[in-house]
């Protein structure tokens, strides 16, 4: 399957600057995910 990673819209973050936090921790997750896939970890 393909990975799909699914975070926050950019206007809803700032409107709620608290939820940049987790906006932040998706991209990293997503970061990770797409190095893992290529160093054939998957």
């Amino acid at each position: 399957g393909i990975p799909v990673a699914v975070t926050y819209h950019p206007a809803y973050l700032l409107r709620n600057l608290p939820d940049k936090a987790k906006a932040w921790e998706d991209l990293c997750f997503a970061r990770n995910t797409m190095r893992r896939i290529a160093a054939g970890v998957e």
